[in-house]
């Protein structure tokens, strides 16, 4: 699996570390550089080892195009606050590095901080600083089992209820005999 946008996650939005810029969708851009490149050396890597171990399947799940699709589209999947955590303690991004979701509420330069969530979770991309909301899991789920995100591309479920099936045939050949 490859890296998700980094630079569109709140908590990294909502950090002072990087160069400042921002890409045209509100991400920072030398964090989108950065998993770019990350993500191209991956492949890399992937093609090198299919070339050296042919007898291995090596396969790659783009789970990075499915959330820049959501962060570029976000009305496509009718989200209102891409870059906002769902489940936070305010601010911009609805992050406080020191009050996470869940975690105790404090005192915060003298003024007492503690999470919320949001009431509407379809609106959101991110659960909390990083990780995705359950509904969004149904669209990187989709993406992986139909294969439509895999590469090299194949439909996962298909394959699996291929295997169900031979063995299935399997156990009932041994059985009879």
């Amino acid at each position: 699996m490859n890296v998700t946008p980094l630079g569109c996650a709140p908590s990294v939005l909502n950090s002072d570390v990087g160069n400042g810029t921002y890409d045209a969708y509100g991400c920072k851009a030398d964090w989108q550089e950065l998993v770019e490149l990350h993500n191209q050396r991956l492949t890399s890597l992937l093609e090198h080892l299919r070339n050296e171990h042919a007898d291995a399947e090596w396969v790659l799940f783009d789970a990075h195009s499915i959330f820049l699709d959501a962060y570029h589209n976000p009305s496509k999947y009718g989200v209102v606050y891409p870059f906002k955590a769902c489940c936070g303690a305010g601010g911009r991004y609805n992050v406080n590095s020191s009050v996470l979701c869940g975690g105790s509420p404090m005192y915060v330069d003298g003024k007492y901080v503690q999470w919320t969530k949001c009431e509407d979770p379809t609106q959101y991309i991110i659960w909390d600083t990083l990780h995705p909301m359950e509904w969004f899991a149904y669209y990187i789920a989709e993406g992986f089992l139909n294969g439509t995100h895999l590469s090299p591309s194949f439909n996962i479920l298909e394959r699996v209820n291929a295997v169900k099936l031979s063995r299935t045939d399997y156990d009932f050949i041994t059985s009879a005999g």
